[in-house]
């Protein structure tokens, strides 16, 4: 490896999830996860997935948070045409 190349770390590591809220790792006893709408978001296989976010929180509470900051989040259809995903205007 060399400065200017990224280190991959070792392949088979699984690196932690991290609360989307609070930065606190998750495990699978504690994650809980919820799929949001982000317009900023495209699937990298399905298109009919673009436009949706799967966050992940600590505690029922910070998921609730997450739900709740983003149904306040403005949607942008333009976005989702800028990433080359069909819009129905």
């Amino acid at each position: 490896m060399t400065e200017s190349e990224p280190d991959d770390g070792d392949e088979g590591q699984v690196l932690p999830e991290l609360c989307d809220l609070c930065g606190a790792v998750v495990t699978d006893s504690t994650g809980l996860y919820a799929v949001v709408p982000d317009s900023s978001s495209f699937h990298a296989v399905d298109p009919l997935l673009d436009g949706k976010r799967m966050v992940v929180g600590y505690s029922r509470e910070h998921l609730a948070d997450l739900v709740e900051q983003c149904k306040r989040r403005p949607f942008a259809p333009a976005e989702l045409f800028a990433g080359g995903a069909p819009v129905a205007l």
